[in-house]
């Protein structure tokens, strides 16, 4: 892995308009982890309540106890979000007939966050073929 560096999940403006059930359904894959840092991962409907600050701390300056299978998928699909990746990932979209929710305000995080959610292995595809 390259240098730890995160450009999405490390921007406050770009974290808080990723679509909040992907969000927290991603990190509630860890939510044990985020626990033992006092962050609690609400639903989407109490998303106006919660901490990003605090996960910012967290996710941006990882310790040793951090899980290695979230650092991978943070950097993994922080990497694919950038403009020639997620090209990658569009054709593998259209390839397996994925069924995802658009929105006018989406970002291209949102989109690899709902693959991701759906088939982590595509987004690594994606993240393989453009590196």
């Amino acid at each position: 892995m390259s240098a730890y560096k995160l450009r999405y999940f490390c921007n406050p403006q770009i974290l808080r308009t990723i679509r909040p059930q992907d969000l927290f359904a991603f990190l509630r894959r860890f939510k044990q982890f985020f626990q033992q840092h006092n962050i609690t991962i609400p639903t989407a409907k109490n998303a106006d309540d919660f901490d990003f600050d605090a996960l910012i701390v967290v996710l941006c300056n990882p310790t040793i106890e951090a899980p290695v299978e979230l650092l991978e998928a943070l950097y993994i699909i922080d990497s694919v979000s950038a403009e020639k990746p997620f090209e990658e990932l569009q054709t593998i979209i259209e390839r397996e007939k994925l069924t995802l929710i658009y929105s006018n305000d989406q970002t291209p995080i949102d989109i690899v966050l709902q693959v991701w959610l759906l088939n982590p292995d595509l987004v690594s595809e994606a993240h393989i073929l453009f590196t």
